[in-house]
Formats: structure tokens, C-alpha cells, sequence
């Protein structure tokens, strides 16, 4: 940080006390030169004097070994998020004066023990709550940017992980040296991102930091769970718990054999990292994701960036991550592409798997993303069934217990087969039809 020089600083007590120069008689005054430092701090940088009265006498200041520590870490503890600021000792007319040099802080608001202090032309006054939010809304930096306030522990395996991702998937080579070193190069060193992506303890440090499940079967809930820890884990684990309850079959094409989940798991997963980059870490509120008989749906914190609308995410779109050094660290993992094309790969899962179209929205300050399944979409007669499918029938008892023409029915079941909600096998001469969910 630039240091002020001798002539400089005099020219300043000349022209007195003002928007950005505050004078303090002595280190008596702590309260207020931490309001100043606050109040500069949320407006547009400034310099305190200590040792110059009000008038703009030089007075000077009594130092100490470890006077200038004190008042360092005096400003560091009571003003929150911590600020930025050089003190240095200054001799004029053979008095010592300490020089305050605060600069426009970039993480702005700034509270001093718990109050806003805002500088309007030569005093310090407290923000209402208004203004708080007015401030913080247009000059707040991204969550996961923001330094931490202490040490955390970090699983070392998942630093690796993304070490070795990075080499697979992106074909870069990070070299590993220590941990501090990589966490340096990865942009994450020192920031909430740290603790979030590599901590143990990240739902600890930040309470919201969490996915809560909701799993309902006919309207009675079956299963509630809360997955914590670091972002990748919780991917993980989210996904672990989400396949013990979706329907699972196989599709047989030529002599292989696969999976077939009741919801694409690309689509699925894509959902849930898009939820953890994307959320709105300053709303204290966890991801919620509630599984029901016909729709899986994330609920998000926070509304799209406003360069987007709902409409932009069915089409090409750009990227413009919320949290960008969460969003780097699973692109290294192979997790998430930097073009804007995550929500297009959702629909194109849905398609494969013959699933309606999702559905984003946005309400009350949350982003939704419903999948469906077609029994959603169903009309009467075509859920009636599905009702009576959970054995294989012909279509002439089909005919019978639904109370429909035969033409119909076959109308019906060929809706039903083409959205993969049932299938038929032949047996003797006749075709029997079943559901394929149950």
C-alpha cells in the first residue's frame, strides 16, 4: 500500500477535517477511531491522524513497544469483515503522529462491534438497516471469495482428487508439493471456498451449507435425511441416498445390458452441482431436494444472475457462476463445463429417457428444477391403467376393468408403451402388458 510522505501529510492537516481526513487527539480516543476506520471503510477510503487535535495542532503521540500491534489488532477484532489498512509512525515538527491509511473496502458493509458506520462529509454516522442492505446488495463480492475468519482443517485426500481429476479430465498437470502450495495454485487458499470444497467441518462453519432430502411416497414422508460436509461429499452422498429410492431396470440391446434409473443420474447429478455452485451462499437457508411419487425437485437459494431469465436456460446460454472458484474446482473435477451448457445436457438426459421436458422457475427468491415423470402428466384413464398394470393383463381384460372401447385402450397403451411407462410381452399368441416402474 502506497505510504503518504512528509510534505503530503502536512498539506492534509492544513486543509483540516473533512470526507476522507479525520484528526484524533491520542490512542484515548480507540471508540473513535474505530467508527472513522469503519465509516471510511463503507465510503470511499480516508486517513485518520492520531496525535493531531481537531484543529489541526500537532500534538503527537506517547509510543510504545508494541504500541502500533495494539492498535492493529484493536481494528482487526472489532471490525468485521476484517479490513485492509496500514498504520504507520510519522515525525512532524519533531512530534511522532501514527498515520491510519484506509483504503474503499472492497467487502463492504463493514460493522464495527456490530454497528455500520458510514462517513457524510466530516462525521461518522450509523447506516439504518436500508442502507445496510442497499450496500450490500450492489457491491457484494462472491461467497466463496470472501477470506476466512480462522483456520480450518482440510482432507488432503480431496485436494489430491482434484489434483488428479485435473490431469484427467482437463489434462492439466497442477504439480504437488504441499498442501498450502496447491491450495494456493487452485485460487482457494485462505477463502471460504477452502472450507467449503476441502473441510470437514464446512457445514459447521457455515450451518447453511448443507442439502436436506425429503422423501414422500403417496403424500407420507418415508425418509428424511441431511448431508453435511465438504461440497463434494455432499454431491456424492446426495446421489447415494436419491438411488436408494429411485425404480431401477435394465435394457437389454443386443448382447449388453444396462442400468435404467427412473431419473437419468446425468441429470440428476448435473441438477445437484449446478444447485452447489450456483446457490446463494449469503441466504441462510440449505438446498432442498423433495422426492415424490412423480417429480424430483431441488430447490435452489437464490435467483438466477440477472443477464438470465428462465427462458435463456432451455436454449444456449452463458456461464456466470455465482461462486466462480467452487465452479473451477468442479470443472477440474470433470463436474461442470464453462459454457453454459449444464441445463441443455439436463433436458437432453430427460429426452433420452423418454421424461417430459424439466421445468425451472423462480419464486421467492429460490431457483426450482422439477423432473417429472409422465404419471404426472396423466390423464384419468390412462393412471386407472397403470393402476391395474402391476400384474401382466391382456387387452381384453384391460378393456374390462377400465370400462373403455378396445380402440381406446389400444390408443392408450400405445401412449403409455412410447413413454416407456409400460412394455408388452408376447406370450402364445397374445400380447400382455405391464408397468415397467413397478
Amino acid at each position: 500500500m502506497y505510504t503518504m510522505k512528509f510534505h503530503e501529510i502536512s498539506e492534509l492537516i492544513s486543509l483540516g477535517e473533512g470526507e476522507s481526513i479525520e484528526f484524533k487527539s491520542s490512542l484515548g480516543e480507540l471508540k473513535e477511531i474505530g467508527e472513522t476506520v469503519c465509516a471510511f471503510l463503507n465510503k470511499r477510503g480516508g486517513i485518520v491522524l492520531v496525535g493531531v487535535s481537531d484543529e489541526g495542532r500537532i500534538l503527537g503521540v506517547e509510543i510504545g513497544i508494541r504500541t502500533l500491534e495494539r492498535l492493529s489488532n484493536f481494528l482487526l477484532e472489532t471490525i468485521k469483515p476484517k479490513p485492509l489498512i496500514s498504520i504507520n509512525l510519522k515525525a512532524i515538527n519533531n512530534k511522532i503522529i501514527i498515520l491510519v491509511e484506509v483504503p474503499e473496502g472492497s467487502d463492504k458493509p463493514y460493522f464495527f462491534k456490530g454497528r455500520a458506520f458510514i462517513r457524510v462529509d466530516a462525521t461518522n454516522r450509523i447506516m439504518a438497516r436500508d442502507e445496510i442492505l442497499e450496500l450490500a446488495k450492489n457491491i457484494r463480492r462472491p461467497f466463496d471469495m470472501l477470506p476466512l475468519e480462522e483456520k480450518v482443517e482440510v482432507e488432503e485426500r480431496l485436494v489430491r482428487e482434484v489434483v488428479e481429476k485435473a490431469s484427467t479430465y482437463r489434462r492439466m498437470r497442477i504439480s504437488y508439493t504441499t498442501l498450502e502450495d496447491v491450495l494456493k495454485k487452485l485460487g482457494v487458499w485462505g477463502k471460504n471456498a477452502q472450507a467449503l470444497l476441502f473441510s470437514p467441518d464446512a457445514s459447521t462453519m457455515f450451518p447453511h451449507a448443507k442439502i436436506k432430502i425429503m422423501v414422500t411416497r403417496r403424500g407420507v414422508v418415508i425418509d428424511e435425511r441431511v448431508i453435511e460436509g465438504p461440497l463434494i461429499t455432499q454431491l456424492r452422498e446426495t446421489l447415494a441416498t436419491l438411488k436408494q429410492y429411485f425404480f431401477k431396470g435394465w435394457e437389454v440391446t443386443g448382447l449388453e445390458r444396462r442400468e435404467v434409473w427412473e431419473y437419468p443420474l446425468e441429470a440428476v447429478r448435473e441438477g445437484i452441482v449446478n444447485a452447489l455452485i450456483h446457490r446463494d451462499y449469503y441466504i441462510t437457508s440449505p438446498i432442498f431436494i423433495r422426492l415424490e411419487d412423480y417429480s424430483l425437485t431441488i430447490y435452489n437459494p437464490g435467483t438466477l444472475p440477472k443477464q438470465l431469465d428462465v427462458e435463456d436456460l432451455y436454449k444456449d446460454h452463458p456461464s456466470i457462476p455465482r461462486n466462480p472458484l467452487l465452479a473451477k474446482t468442479f470443472y477440474y473435477y470433470g463436474l461442470f463445463e464453462e459454457w453454459g451448457t449444464g441445463t441443455l445436457r439436463i433436458i437432453d438426459a430427460c429426452r433420452k429417457a423418454r421424461l417430459p421436458q424439466p421445468i425451472w422457475r423462480v419464486e421467492q427468491g429460490f431457483t426450482y428444477l422439477t423432473l417429472q415423470k409422465w404419471e404426472e402428466l396423466l390423464t384419468e384413464s390412462e393412471k386407472k391403467i397403470l393402476e391395474i398394470l402391476h400384474k401382466k393383463r391382456s387387452v381384453d381384460e384391460i378393456v374390462t376393468l377400465v370400462g373403455l372401447t378396445e380402440r381406446r385402450i389400444r390408443d392408450l397403451l400405445k401412449k403409455l408403451e412410447e413413454r416407456g411407462l409400460i412394455a408388452k410381452e408376447k406370450i402364445g399368441r397374445r400380447y400382455y402388458y405391464y408397468a415397467t416402474h413397478l
